[in-house]
């Protein structure tokens, strides 16, 4: 209890008695983003802050930047509805804002709900945004859920009232999938079953046709990765790849022997040099060098691509692949045209460090929050100062970054984390 209230959390007790930031980077965050940002990503913006867990009073955040976060909302019902002339009061249209903010946040597991104090989006109001029959049908559904009166509904729709997903694969022909070795035979077979179950109304017969009778065609090598089965043995991944598949057998299979990637731009001396690298990579592939193995076998690699100084390694990597990286670095061709790649996030960071060091300039160091969540555990007894932030901010794990980053004006800088796997954003930006 504070001032008399009655606190819903200890964090919203810290919150009222002033030991909690009061977010105003966040709301200044949000009115600095709207003077170039659309509405769509401001609430994209605003839900990424929940799922962060940076907000301290999330309400408070809301109810301060909620005119920013509606821009667009009755133009997009205007338009969903043909309606130039519609107008929405205050209320319909944070509602509608919390119901697009929901759904990003349903994209990536996680709710309005999960946030104290944040407000909900009234369902039964979304009634707006649908046409006089789905409002029917609604209404409908609505009564005989709140009289506990149970019933069985079926709406049947024609083309062009389904999903714009469903709607886009009953206009396709054909779908191409690169890299299919890499993924789970079971979402070729799911694709396989939905596509046969959409396309079905048209035509019967195409529920016995594999992918609904729509042309497939796969991509990708079975000498690369095959799909990651953690804790999998070998026949486990083997049997979760797509060979392994009903689907393969009703695969016509073509092989393409000439590396065009290699060859392209190639001069006549150094044709024959790609030429046999080309031919000691695919050997590799299939196993032929080294002795008679079953997946394991020492290899002998040639001199050539061995790195041969011992004192810098890590250095004379850097030179070769980058040469005159300072004069190069605000050319975008430079970066696409090389990388080195390692086994483990330790090198990598070793080899950021030492590029980040040749180029001039201070360094700026960016730190993470990082906290132990309670929720996680499934009792109370626990000594939390095991989980001292020290050590929090020590672990490297896979596909989280470092506690720590570090950065200078004009480095490049490559966002490979999807924050939203719906639109799966990856960029290359430059930090300035």
């Amino acid at each position: 209890m504070v001032n008399g209230e009655i606190c819903p959390s200890f964090r919203d007790a810290c919150y009222a008695l002033g030991l909690l930031d009061d977010d105003k980077e966040y709301i200044e965050a949000i009115k600095e983003a709207s003077q170039s940002g659309s509405g769509y990503y401001l609430r994209f913006l605003f839900a990424t802050m929940l799922l962060s867990h940076s907000l301290s009073s999330p309400d408070v955040v809301w109810k301060n930047t909620w005119e920013y976060l509606s821009d667009g909302i009755l133009y997009n019902q205007q338009q969903r509805l043909k309606s130039p002339g519609l107008s929405l009061n205050e209320d319909q249209i944070k509602n509608l804002t919390l119901f697009e903010i929901e759904q990003i946040l349903l994209r990536n597991n996680s709710s309005l709900k999960k946030f104290t104090r944040m407000p909900m989006p009234d369902v039964h109001s979304l009634s707006i945004a649908l046409t006089s029959e789905q409002q029917n049908i609604f209404d409908d559904i609505m009564t005989a859920i709140n009289n506990n009166e149970g019933g069985v509904f079926f709406v049947y729709s024609y083309g062009g009232t389904d999903s714009e997903l469903a709607s886009l694969l009953r206009k396709t022909s054909l779908i191409i999938w690169d890299e299919a070795p890499m993924i789970h035979k079971h979402a070729f077979e799911a694709l396989d079953r939905t596509l046969r179950d959409i396309f079905k109304c048209h035509n019967p017969r195409n529920e016995t046709l594999p992918f609904g009778g729509r042309v497939i065609v796969f991509g990708g090598d079975f000498r690369q990765i095959l799909p990651v089965i953690p804790g999998g043995s070998r026949q486990d991944i083997v049997n979760a790849s797509l060979s392994s598949s009903y689907l393969w057998k009703q695969c016509k299979v073509y092989q393409l022997t000439k590396n065009m990637r290699l060859t392209v731009g190639s001069d006549t001396s150094a044709f024959q040099q790609t030429m046999d690298f080309a031919k000691w990579l695919l050997d590799i592939g299939e196993g032929k060098l080294g002795c008679f193995n079953d997946g394991e076998a020492i290899i002998d690699i040639p001199d050539d691509l061995l790195i041969n100084d011992p004192d810098d390694p890590i250095g004379s990597l850097i030179e070769f692949v980058y040469p005159s990286i300072l004069e190069a670095s605000s050319n975008p061709e430079y970066f696409q045209e090389r990388a080195i790649l390692a086994p483990k996030n330790e090198v990598v960071g070793k080899i950021n460090d030492r590029l980040l060091a040749l180029f001039p300039g201070d360094k700026v160091e960016y730190l993470s929050s990082d906290k132990l969540c309670e929720s996680e555990f499934v009792h109370d007894h626990f000594d939390a100062n095991l989980y001292s932030p020290d050590v929090l901010n020590g672990l490297k794990v896979s596909g989280l970054p470092n506690h720590k980053l570090v950065l200078k004006v004009g480095v490049p800088v490559m966002l490979l984390r999807n924050i939203d796997k719906k639109m799966t954003y990856v960029m290359t930006l430059d930090y300035e």
